[in-house]
């Protein structure tokens, strides 16, 4: 690895070196994770590399990309390497952090208190982090909720948003700015477009905080906003079910996510509109602090008990 050119950066919980024989796929790492270079990311640092190969002259090329031995990715457009990075990245850090509960949830803090809001993909769960970012909140993650099970601390993953094609309006409403304009595109043609952490602001990117609360995010019978609280059993299961790391812990996983819940408050969350759904979401923090206790008190927090939950476990 001696005679390639390589970029450090500190992603949080993931050191990173980064080496690209594609000149552009720097420059567009670059400026996603520009505010996260360092000079030297050390020996034991996760390695990414994109190489290329063309077996015949007359063969088109072919763009790979490597980490640590493992290959993720092979094709022939260079648009699609950006997105398959992120991918390994998320991979990559999810095997090289095994100290770590790890889930597939945004994570965010709201003064000083550190939030895991699992989701299924295609819930919303980016553009509601967007919003809560314009209102105030700060950033860990829109993709890994990294949860220290010794000290319950809620650490930093701060990867680029990721945006799809049918949420560009709602993010550009807040003015904010999409890169690259025209999108990245996956291997079926799908656009992604990213918003780059350095927009947001070096102070709206939170450290570790303690984690208070867990806020399951879902699609209701009814209008939404609307929370249903969670017994400790239901609550173990679903946040078991969003683990990405579960076999790191082996017979302890499941152990540690009852411990976990019984730390927190624990709500599943039906969205609305983000206009109404941000500040609900904001007042039912503000009523709950730390102890779980019923909600009823404060009338701008609807609960509501349908026939069916909110979290699907199919």
């Amino acid at each position: 690895m001696g005679d390639r050119q390589w970029h450090h950066y500190q992603i949080g919980v993931t050191r990173l070196r980064l080496a690209s024989v594609v000149e552009e796929i720097i420059t567009h790492f670059d400026y996603l994770y520009r505010q996260f270079r360092v000079t030297d990311s050390g020996p034991d640092a996760l390695w990414l590399e994109v190489a290329a190969l063309r077996p015949k002259p007359w063969s088109r090329t072919q763009y790979i990309v490597r980490s640590s031995g493992r290959e993720f990715f092979a094709g022939h457009e260079t648009g699609s390497i950006i997105p398959e990075l992120e991918f390994a990245l998320n991979q990559q850090t999810i095997l090289r952090n095994p100290q770590y509960l790890i889930y597939h949830s945004a994570a965010m803090e709201f003064e000083g208190q550190g939030v895991l809001l699992p989701a299924d993909s295609g819930t919303g769960k980016t553009t509601l982090t967007t919003y809560l970012l314009a209102r105030g909140w700060r950033y860990l993650s829109d993709e890994l909720g990294v949860v220290d099970p010794q000290t319950w601390m809620l650490h930093p993953y701060p990867k680029a948003p990721c945006i799809k094609a049918e949420g560009l309006a709602l993010i550009e409403q807040l003015g904010l700015t999409v890169y690259p304009h025209d999108g990245f595109r996956l291997r079926d043609k799908r656009q992604r477009f990213y918003i780059s952490p350095t927009q947001l602001g070096r102070q709206a990117i939170a450290p570790a905080v303690p984690l208070r609360h867990i806020i399951f995010l879902g699609r209701g019978q009814v209008p939404g906003p609307y929370v249903e609280q969670f017994s400790t059993a239901e609550s173990t299961m679903y946040l078991y079910r969003t683990s990405v790391n579960p076999m790191a812990h082996r017979e302890q996983g499941l152990a540690r996510a009852i411990d976990l819940v019984q730390h927190c408050n624990v709500w599943a969350m039906a969205l609305g509109d983000h206009a109404a759904t941000c500040p609900f979401l904001e007042a039912l923090l503000a009523e709950h602090d730390h102890h779980p206790v019923a909600p009823q008190a404060n009338p701008t927090i609807k609960v509501y008990q349908p026939a069916e939950p909110l979290c699907e476990t199919s």
